[in-house]
């Protein structure tokens, strides 16, 4: 009888087993249909946006800056600097996209000082344009762990955000220094 009582016993705990299974499986691809929609929304709303802040960039750059009396030339720069501001967010809203749809990428050690030397190349221009120190000090830790496109994401986030919102009152500096903490 003992037996018995275990086998049924068994048998509801398999059964509540396949129930949750189930209910779990069907949470998940919910989830994931939502997603899947969130990201084509986000998608959609970003590139529906670029076509006509394109547009505006465009006739912008037509502007005869020479021909504007002083009250026109301060409201051109305020919609240029609108549209710029524009374009950032819908850059940037575009890379938030990719990060998403690269979130199954695999962790990766990443060698640092390689890494800056990429993001100084890629902003050659802007750093020597402004003057930009750049100091680094990665001895404590060279290398760390984590999904490559991501890393190089926030590095390069910090990079823009550090010359866009510079001080003017003095020498832009970046410094960037690694230190190992509790593992």
């Amino acid at each position: 009888q003992q037996h018995h009582l275990l086998v049924k016993s068994h048998e509801f705990l398999e059964q509540k087993v396949k129930e949750r299974t189930k209910e779990l499986e069907l949470s998940n691809n919910e989830l994931t249909r939502n997603n899947s929609n969130l990201l084509q929304f986000s998608y959609t709303i970003s590139h529906n946006l670029r076509g006509p802040l394109a547009s505006i960039l465009g006739l912008l750059g037509l502007v005869d800056l020479s021909k504007l009396d002083a009250f026109h030339l301060d409201l051109f720069h305020k919609v240029q600097s609108s549209a710029d501001n524009l374009d950032a967010i819908i850059k940037d809203l575009n890379q938030i996209i990719e990060l998403n749809n690269r979130s199954t990428e695999l962790l990766e050690e990443i060698r640092l000082e390689q890494e800056l030397s990429k993001l100084k190349d890629q902003f050659r221009s802007e750093i020597l344009e402004n003057g930009i120190t750049i100091e680094s000090d990665f001895s404590d830790a060279p290398t760390l762990v984590s999904v490559k496109s991501v890393f190089n994401n926030i590095l390069y986030q910090l990079f823009k955000n550090s010359i866009q919102y510079k001080a003017l009152n003095r020498k832009p500096e970046i410094i960037l220094k690694t230190k190992m903490t509790d593992n």
